[in-house]
């Protein structure tokens, strides 16, 4: 009625490895976050050092300009760097749902197994139940894993929207530029 110690040992395994891998993501995530915020402060404590160069050297334009250039730089900089936690964000969620559905598998072959083992040794009554669990049981791995597409699916399209798209090539019949209009006083056959 119990899965084989063989079985056990295999479906530990395969936890193990799949925690490996879901740590090893997050790891990798952890390490690309912290080079993007030491990135992001060497820029700005570059950029800090730039305004302050300028105002020792007396550029009284430099002054005027300070808090809208500022803040301009900080919102570009600010920006890129949310862009780059949410991409991030989004690749672990990835690697977290793919992990997640993959021990799941490894959990119902498990109670699979668990139950056609009980089948064999049930009366006819009980294997009538359990035939209804294992059907049960099926569906539902079904339904998680088209939840689990659906989702990974709609982040791809979210991440395909929001990508920047190309700049328009410019139309030739938009550039040119008109003719300026002629004055009223100015006759139509002019020579």
């Amino acid at each position: 009625m119990f899965p084989s110690p063989q079985q056990i040992a295999l479906s530990r395994e395969q936890a193990l490895s799949h925690l490996l891998d879901l740590s090893a993501s997050v790891l990798d995530t952890s390490q690309r976050l912290s080079a993007l915020f030491s990135a992001n402060s060497q820029e700005a404590i570059a950029q800090g050092s730039q305004q302050l160069s300028r105002f020792s050297h007396g550029q009284l334009d430099s002054l005027t300009h300070f808090p809208a250039s500022v803040w301009l730089e900080n919102s570009r900089r600010h920006g890129k760097m949310l862009e780059a936690c949410w991409h991030m964000l989004g690749e672990t969620q990835h690697a977290l749902i793919r992990h997640a559905d993959a021990q799941l598998r490894v959990v119902d072959a498990m109670t699979r197994a668990g139950l056609r083992r009980a089948m064999h040794n049930a009366p006819w009554e009980v294997e009538i139940a359990l035939d209804a669990l294992l059907l049960g049981l099926d569906k539902h791995e079904q339904v998680v894993h088209e939840l689990n597409d659906a989702a990974l699916s709609e982040a791809e399209q979210t991440r395909a929207t929001l990508q920047p798209a190309p700049a328009p090539a410019p139309n030739p019949t938009t550039t040119r530029r008109r003719a300026s209009p002629r004055k009223k006083s100015q006759p139509l056959n002019a020579a």
